[in-house]
């Protein structure tokens, strides 16, 4: 395992990291409205609707790592960055995200694990895969999962134990659920007032919209049964969770490292920049099981679905 000087260092949040990254997010959004404007075309928007659904999950990523106070130094700037500029403009709540997620940390896999109900049940059958699939790319499970972080609780406490496990929780909230809103709102008419300026107003629906209730929910199921389903509930986390190894897939499937999963359970200080390196310190010590190191999500997939 990693020792104690190796977590503090491993631990350490720069800030320039998130930032850059926040921003390569948000510029490859750009670079596809303005690739479609030019170029509009069905190809194009197709293309275009993939690229932005992927980075609309990398700024759900983002915003997870805020969760974990693992964004800014200062815990009130962290959240509203994340509010503001990862969680608003895609329609979450950073709040409802944290209480459900750091229980999730809790006891992954439990019954009361929110996430069980994206992750339990596995293996299951084909057919019922496929219909998964279909209710998200119809945009049937978007309002589901639109709910349950919006109207989640927020103001829950939360304890987290564990080896690595730092700076996760608090009960502190930095802003109200009306701010909430308001960043949902003054996000969303930026990028559509932007659009309206030159005019492709239209872009906002097919490029914005849509993505986020159908492909987004695609790509959200597959990375979350990727980390977790079909594992059982074990003490230790290296147990209960998956690493995959694949920079093709984890670009659409896991951004910002997030594919790093047994890392990231074990030690959740660890901001995302760092979690290739601790992966690569416990994999020389023999500290990640085998048997939960993936090269591709098609082997996972298979496993799971029968």
């Amino acid at each position: 395992m990693l020792s104690k000087q190796e977590l503090k260092e491993l631990s350490l949040i720069k800030e320039e990291n998130a930032l850059l990254a926040t921003l390569g997010d948000w510029l490859l959004i750009s670079f596809c409205f303005v690739a479609s404007a030019i170029y509009p075309h069905p190809i194009t928007f197709l293309i275009a609707a993939i690229i932005i659904a992927r980075t609309q999950l990398a700024l759900a990523l983002l915003m997870h790592d805020a969760s974990h106070f693992r964004l800014l130094k200062n815990k009130k700037y962290n959240d509203y960055f994340a509010q503001f500029f990862c969680s608003g403009p895609i329609f979450f709540s950073l709040y409802s995200y944290r209480s459900n997620h750091l229980r999730h940390h809790k006891k992954p896999l439990a019954l009361d694990d929110p996430d069980i109900t994206l992750i339990g049940g596995y293996p299951i059958s084909k057919s019922s895969f496929l219909r998964k699939l279909l209710r998200d790319l119809f945009g049937i499970s978007y309002f589901k999962f639109i709910h349950y972080f919006l109207y989640g609780s927020h103001k829950r406490k939360i304890n987290i134990s564990g080896k690595g496990n730092i700076a996760t929780h608090s009960d502190k909230a930095y802003f109200s659920k009306p701010m909430i809103i308001f960043s949902i709102l003054l996000s969303n008419l930026l990028i559509l007032m932007t659009l309206f300026y030159f005019d492709q107003h239209y872009l906002y629906l097919i490029l914005w919209l849509l993505p986020s209730m159908t492909i987004l929910q695609l790509l959200l199921r597959i990375r979350g049964i990727a980390e977790h389903a079909g594992l059982q509930i074990n003490e230790d986390q290296s147990q209960n969770a998956r690493t995959i190894l694949n920079p093709w897939q984890t670009f659409f499937f896991a951004p910002h490292n997030v594919n790093y999963h047994i890392e990231h359970h074990l030690y959740v200080g660890i901001p995302f920049y760092n979690l290739p390196k601790a992966h690569q310190l416990l994999h020389a010590r023999g500290a990640l099981p085998k048997k939960n190191l993936y090269r591709n999500y098609n082997e996972i997939l298979k496993e799971l679905v029968i």
